[in-house]
């Protein structure tokens, strides 16, 4: 996900606070939600957040993206809607 420094004030509005160890008191604006018992992960939490405020979002399903945290997750975006179309065919 590519997002731009100034971030709308309606997702700043939005993010709650926290701090620790010292550091300047911070607000997290992409997180995971849970919404009528199904699992939204950061990114989709933040474009359901950006379209609510009237912005477009794009996804280019040829891009191929990673996660590297304590695991490391790759998928397919294009391999993924295509195996989905099928299944629901």
């Amino acid at each position: 996900m590519l997002v731009k420094l100034q971030v709308p004030p309606g997702i700043i509005a939005d993010g709650s606070y926290y701090s620790g160890s010292g550091r300047k008191i911070r607000r997290i604006v992409c997180n995971v939600e849970i919404i009528d018992g199904q699992l939204y992960s950061e990114d989709v939490s933040m474009f359901r957040k950006l379209n609510s405020l009237g912005f477009e979002c794009w996804l280019d399903p040829k891009m191929t993206c990673a996660h590297i945290g304590t695991k490391k997750f790759v998928g397919n975006m294009l391999e993924y809607l295509n195996k989905l179309e099928n299944y629901n065919a």
